[in-house]
């Protein structure tokens, strides 16, 4: 049987043949981010195939070559790790990992022992060192084991004791106070070898969360940390340690990251200068890359109904600052295309709270203010619903005191291919729209409507109705309801209710007061739980008339605790009972995949899965058995399954990678839909993370998450508009099967245009999920797919 994906009823397989070197030939080269800078010393890191892999910080912006393993690396590249190991000053193991996948293998055992010898360092980073391969490596290298392990979360400090007060890791090149850093450590030990010293400890008992042992094998190191911020993070307070422990390996101070903000990267030769990169690629790291890439026409090729985005960058020289306007007229063609349809916005860079500056925020602009040696990133988003198929032309204005205006011709190539207008994928965000907590930052909460208009234009479908807006139920020590549900605050949520939206009813926090009230599960709560269903469903279906297909309800998120797993599988028998048409929607965390043989019990409850899928591991063998086998297990019981995974401001390549290619990977793995976790989780403004001190506020790790800014109308990402397109290009795909089918219905299977577009369509999806540091290879494969559904309707 072929496998293959889904679009609403097309199907499209995969496989076949990778895209040729020649069609590809002006790629984006993969290390085009790279930070240009010597390098200080090389990593190896190891990480099983696990939830999480470390160091959570880019130890390349420091100016180190890192080399990462997985363990289904191993098997493929054993020579190559042993290699990379022996011209390492560090030999890292993730955190969570089993040291034993590697001490396993002889010849990264004898790597281990060179680098050792060598005067390299061995870090054992919050991961098991009890295995026998692990104790016998390490007794092997003259290492004991700390004993006396405690688990359990405790503050650290560093040590007191004068043999340990001055070690390296405490005093160079940032001399530690002696001030505790809260719960920087999980776990911590009460005995440990006379050779070792213990700089870090935890305050309530002074046993060691951090042991160090030197001069083994003659010259080397070997660290136990249960700190897990040492590799997280890099900023503040709790990043000193890992700087530290930095420059003690390398014998060199570490304070600054390397890397050059972008915005200050480039230097022009004329006082403006114009050029371009491709939109979705991290910056060039060349200095000179704005003059070898000088614009000087813009040229766009769109379908009908589409949002189409093109960019280009202007760079000030370093004689001074310049305010610059941006512009663009009506369009000249088959029709006039008004200059309204065209949003013109800048790329603003964001400096987070990790101390790094990355491209994201799009707020609208028609000047932009650029500092003497910066750059800035211009983009224009044109709309073509409802466009006659032709060529547009006019002009993009830019003018800055001093200078002569410059007109770039400007080209938009309308193609006679329409796509939908809907989305062939479900697309769930995560949205918190309304919420009281937040009204005040859109201007009061008659704005929430641009927030939920701007989610239906970027084609989501589903909208999960988040607990805090739900009716709360009143009621007595036997479970009754005292008083009618309140739905004013539910109601607002459901906007449009259009008959190809879903509305997820997420009621975790609906009933936490009277789980201690009624008790869990007690014939008090079900009673309480069936009254509140029933009055639910009656509304849904009566007052807002929604359909079956139009909710479903959520009860747990990324089920996985044992204590939570029979009262889930009870409360889905009640809204069973209540409503036999009910959906019931879960999503499985990677919790619950490691756990899935224990949550699978609830299987035949489950209309609608969404499993948490890192498609940038995935097609590099990250849990793909494990999670194809939840796909058919899910399947089996009847049930859809969609995927979700974080859109995190993480780095430059987090637009393409995590947003341009969700679509992509979820048509690949023939899922029904796809989403994201949150459009808008702002727990204060999104658009400051630092606090009074300077130092980062307490949710900016989880703001990062947001796909939006906040505003009277919302402010857009690139990583959100990335999404966008990359819903855009499933759909000239879905067009393209739509062709191919006409074609075969027609009798021309036989012909060889037909077979060389069903070779694209495979060639297509493989190559592009599977390349994803090339990012001009889905507008390559867009453009292909266009002209292969224009040589299919030629006459033949």
């Amino acid at each position: 049987m072929t496998r293959g994906f889904v679009l609403r009823g097309l199907h499209l397989p995969v496989g076949g043949c990778l895209v040729t070197a020649l069609a590809l030939a002006a790629v984006w080269p993969a290390d085009v981010g790279a930070a240009d800078a010597e390098v200080r010393g090389h990593v190896t890191t190891f990480n099983n195939d696990q939830i999480f892999t470390t160091p959570d910080i880019p130890l390349e912006d420091y100016g180190f070559a890192v080399h990462s393993y997985l363990s289904a690396d191993l098997a493929t590249r054993p020579g190559e790790m042993a290699a990379d190991i022996r011209r390492s000053g560090l030999f890292y193991f993730g955190q969570q990992c089993d040291p034993a996948v590697v001490l396993r293998r002889p010849g990264a055992v004898e790597a281990l022992h060179d680098l050792l010898r060598s005067g390299g360092t061995i870090v054992f980073d919050y991961c098991g060192v009890e295995r026998p391969e692990t104790v016998a490596f390490l007794e092997a290298v003259g290492v004991a084991v700390p004993g006396g392990y405690a688990p359990g979360w405790s503050d650290v400090q560093p040590s007191s004791l004068p043999a340990e007060a001055g070690h390296p890791l405490l005093s160079h090149p940032f001399e530690l106070d002696s001030s505790p850093i809260p719960r920087a450590c999980f776990g911590h030990w009460a005995t440990w070898s006379e050779n070792q010293v213990a700089p870090f400890r935890a305050t309530a008992d002074d046993r060691a969360a951090v042991l160090v042992q030197a001069g083994v094998e003659g010259r080397g190191t070997v660290v136990f940390s249960r700190m897990l911020s040492m590799f997280r993070r890099d900023y503040g307070r709790r990043g000193e340690p890992v700087k530290n422990l930095l420059s003690f390996v390398f014998g060199l101070p570490v304070r600054e990251k390397t890397v050059m903000p972008v915005h200050r990267r480039f230097v022009g030769t004329e006082r403006l200068t114009v050029w371009h990169k491709p939109r979705y690629a991290p910056f060039p790291a060349e200095a000179d890359a704005a003059s070898n890439r000088q614009l000087s026409a813009i040229t766009v090729q769109a379908a009908v109904n589409e949002q189409i985005s093109t960019a280009f960058l202007l760079t000030a020289s370093a004689a001074g600052p310049l305010e610059v306007g941006v512009d663009v007229n009506d369009l000249d063609g088959p029709v006039r295309l008004a200059a309204e349809r065209i949003l013109i916005r800048e790329l603003r860079v964001f400096h987070d709270y990790t101390d790094r500056w990355l491209p994201d925020p799009m707020p609208e602009v028609r000047s932009l203010s650029i500092p003497a040696g910066e750059t800035r990133q211009v983009w224009l988003t044109i709309n073509t619903a409802g466009l006659t198929a032709g060529t547009y032309s006019g002009g993009v204005q830019i003018t800055a005191t001093g200078l002569e205006p410059r007109v770039l011709p400007f080209t938009i190539e309308v193609l006679p291919i329409e796509l939908p207008t809907e989305n062939p994928l479900r697309l769930c965000t995560w949205d918190y729209v309304p919420s009281i907590g937040r009204d005040e930052l859109v201007g009061g909460v008659q704005n929430w409507k641009h927030y939920h208009r701007d989610l239906v234009e970027h084609g989501t479908n589903v909208f999960p109705i988040m607990s805090f807006n739900h009716p709360r139920p009143v009621v007595d020590d036997e479970g009754n309801l005292k008083q009618p549900l309140d739905f004013t605050r539910f109601d607002a949520e459901f906007f449009t209710r259009d008959p190809g939206q879903i509305y997820l009813i997420y009621t975790p926090r609906v009933f936490g007061d009277l789980v201690s009230q009624l008790g869990a599960g007690s014939p008090a709560y079900e009673r309480m739980l069936r009254a509140w269903l029933r009055a639910v469903v009656r509304h849904l279906r009566k007052d807002l008339g929604l359909s079956s297909d139009q909710f479903a309800f959520y009860p747990f998120d990324e089920l996985h605790r044992d204590e939570d797993i029979p009262l889930a599988k009870r409360e889905y028998e009640i809204i069973e009972e209540v409503d036999p048409e009910a959906k019931i929607f879960l999503t499985l965390g990677y919790p619950s995949i490691i756990k899935f043989d224990r949550v699978k019990v609830v299987a035949p409850h489950i209309d609608i899965w969404s499993v948490v899928i890192d498609f940038h591991r995935h097609w590099k063998g990250f849990r793909r058995q494990q999670r194809e086998a939840i796909f058919e297990c899910c399947r089996a019981h009847g049930g859809e399954v969609w995927s979700y995974e974080d859109i995190d401001r993480k780095d430059e390549w987090s637009a393409y990678r995590f947003g341009r290619l969700k679509p992509w990977g979820a048509m690949r793995l023939g899922l029904g839909g796809y989403g994201f976790w949150a459009y808008n989780i702002w727990k204060g403004d999104p658009w400051e993370v630092f606090d009074a001190t300077g130092e980062p506020k307490s949710q900016a790790g989880t703001e990062r998450l947001s796909a939006i800014y906040s505003g009277p109308t919302p402010v857009s990402s690139v990583r959100w508009e990335a999404l966008r397109e990359g819903m855009n290009d499933i759909k000239y795909l879905a067009v393209l099967r739509r062709e191919i089918e006409a074609a075969q219905a027609a009798g021309r299977g036989a012909d060889p245009c037909v077979q060389t577009a069903e070779r694209l369509a495979e060639e297509a999806v493989q190559t592009v999920t599977e390349a994803d540091s090339s990012p001009e290879l889905a507008d390559t494969y867009r453009r292909r797919v266009a002209e292969m559904i224009l040589e299919l309707r030629s006459p033949r």
